[in-house]
């Protein structure tokens, strides 16, 4: 299932923004998830589902502020 819709929601990201939006949006998300799961380890000793949620919408308001931003760059 997990296979499924990744690859789902990735053929949506490239067919709606196009394949260089898409990646750009990837990258950003996968950087702010690592970058927090370093930030949960230092401060916490460890991450949990709470940290797992939190990043997760974390990456949802990123997106959504800057996904318009990037658009119009084009």
């Amino acid at each position: 299932h997990v296979l499924g819709a990744t690859v789902l929601i990735v053929a949506l990201m490239i067919w709606s923004f196009g394949p260089v939006h898409a990646l750009a949006a990837v990258v950003m998300g996968g950087l702010v998830s690592r970058l927090a799961t370093n930030f949960y380890q230092h401060m916490f000793g460890g991450i949990t589902g709470d940290t797992h949620g939190a990043t997760n919408e974390l990456i949802e308001v990123i997106f959504v502020l800057f996904m318009p931003l990037l658009l119009s760059l084009t």
